[in-house]
């Protein structure tokens, strides 16, 4: 079986109408599988991967870093490693 990969979850504040701005340039970093727009605040949830611990750290630090329009950003880190189940999805 092999190793999920270490996912973390920002939720982002942008400034002013700086919403789409910021999920265009998340959307373009390394590592980041979802910038998306929500009712907020915050303004966008991101979704980051890496295959460990360290190397998220580091890709983490330079996605937040891409962005200038943001006034805060809380970084959430799993505790445990999750397994990845297929999704099932109910019928109509």
């Amino acid at each position: 079986m092999s190793k999920s990969p270490t996912r973390a979850y920002v939720l982002i504040q942008s400034t002013g109408n700086s919403r789409d701005r910021v999920i265009k340039i998340l959307k373009q970093q390394k590592g980041v599988v979802a910038a998306d727009a929500v009712e907020g605040p915050p303004d966008v949830v991101l979704v980051i991967e890496a295959p460990d611990r360290s190397t998220l750290a580091s890709v983490l630090m330079k996605a937040m870093a891409s962005v200038e329009d943001m006034t805060e950003g809380l970084q959430l880190l799993p505790t445990q490693a999750r397994e990845r189940r297929p999704r099932r999805y109910a019928s109509n």
